[in-house]
C-alpha cells in the first residue's frame, strides 16, 4: 500500500558515507521512498548524493530522530514505549 517506504539504520559514531547511501538509493524502486537513520551524522558527499538522486531520500541523524521521538513519543504505542521508558519532567523557566 502506497507510500512504500524502505528504512536503513545505521547505529554508529562515524559519519555515514556517500558509497552506504548510493548502495541504499540503488534498492529503492521508483515509487519508492527512503528513509535512512545514521547516529553519526553524516558527510559532505552523502548530502549531496541525495541531492542528486532522483529517489525521494530524508536523512535523519541522531538529535533529529530524538527529537521526532520527544514530539511524538505519546502517540508510540505502548511495546515500543515500553522499550524506552521516558518521564515527562517539567522545570520552571523565567519566560513568561
Amino acid at each position: 500500500e502506497d507510500p512504500y517506504i524502505k528504512v536503513q539504520v545505521k547505529h554508529q559514531e562515524s559519519k555515514t558515507g556517500s558509497s552506504s547511501l548510493r548502495d541504499f538509493i540503488g534498492t529503492l524502486g521508483a515509487d519508492q521512498k527512503g528513509l535512512f537513520v545514521s547516529t553519526g551524522g553524516y558527510t559532505g558527499p552523502a548530502k549531496e548524493e541525495v541531492k542528486r538522486t532522483d529517489r525521494r531520500v530524508t536523512l535523519i541523524d541522531r538529535d533529529r530522530f530524538i527529537e521526532l521521538l520527544l514530539t511524538h513519543y505519546e502517540e508510540i504505542e505502548p511495546e515500543y514505549t515500553n522499550l524506552i521508558p521516558l518521564k515527562q519532567v517539567y522545570v520552571p523557566t523565567e519566560e513568561p
